[in-house]
């Protein structure tokens, strides 16, 4: 059975990742918007679905498809409109997955940061580069999408699947 780990960043300039025991099943895509007026963005809920689905599609039939979300928290400096809205972006990918019938974790950014960044120094952690740096070496198949400072949500989804995937076969195995 092929088993596949989609990684969600829910921000509205995030991303979704989707990851397979073959490499070049890998995908990865912005979260879909839309302008509202001259410079803010909005979620393009049917577009996300659409993205969603065709993963799952392209994953084939017979495989088994774990989804793992982070989950939004509050950070200094940022503004609670902001958080409100990574909040409505996280709540409409779990509906959107629930939708699909696909199993989900929420995974905090701690949680998963503090796994794929073990070993590097705690500057680098917090640092966008960082994840950035990081899903480069996993997935150097995939670097083409993270050659821009900007690229590191999808980067970070990326990981987050990847730690999906760790933590999957870690949980089903005994730890081997």
């Amino acid at each position: 059975m092929n088993h596949v780990f989609i990684g969600i960043d829910p921000g509205v300039q995030g991303a979704i990742a989707m990851i397979c025991v073959d490499p070049k099943f890998d995908r990865v895509a912005d979260t879909p918007t839309f302008k509202v007026g001259k410079s803010r963005l909005d979620y393009d809920i049917e577009g996300m679905r659409h993205q969603l689905h065709t993963m799952k599609q392209s994953a084939g039939e017979d495989a088994q498809v774990f989804v793992f979300i982070e989950t939004p928290i509050a950070m200094p400096k940022q503004s609670s409109s902001s958080t409100l809205k990574t909040g409505m972006g996280y709540g409409f990918w779990v509906g959107l997955v629930v939708g699909e019938l696909l199993p989900y974790e929420p995974v905090s950014p701690g949680t998963w940061k503090k796994v794929m960044f073990a070993g590097m120094g705690n500057d680098m952690k917090r640092s966008k580069d960082a994840s950035l740096f990081k899903a480069k070496q996993e997935f150097p198949h995939m670097a083409e999408f993270m050659e821009r400072k900007k690229d590191h949500d999808r980067a970070e989804a990326l990981l987050i699947a990847q730690y999906g995937r760790d933590r999957h076969w870690s949980h089903y195995t005994g730890g081997r």
